[in-house]
């Protein structure tokens, strides 16, 4: 089966409206008509939007931990006792 995107659906959803709403408004149909492929083109903008936004997150480089460096202690040395 092909896969169905969210704004194909709404835009198969809304010229089934426009359908059925046409024998009523048989004037104003071609305005309907360019107010649904308006509708449409503004879904497709907002869902290419979110898409470049996820994109632009995954892109992000996780920052380095600097390893701390351990200091070395000096050995105290011990003096001899003399007798």
């Amino acid at each position: 089966m092909r896969k169905i995107h969210g704004w194909q659906h709404r835009e198969y959803i809304l010229r089934n409206i426009i359908i059925f709403y046409s024998d009523v408004y048989l004037n104003n149909k071609s305005q309907i008509e360019a107010t649904i492929t308006t509708t449409t083109t503004t879904i497709k903008n907002n869902e290419k939007k979110k898409k470049k936004k996820k994109k632009k997150k995954k892109k992000k480089k996780k920052k380095k931990k600097k390893k701390k460096k351990k200091k070395k202690k000096k050995k105290k040395k011990k003096k001899k006792k003399v007798l």
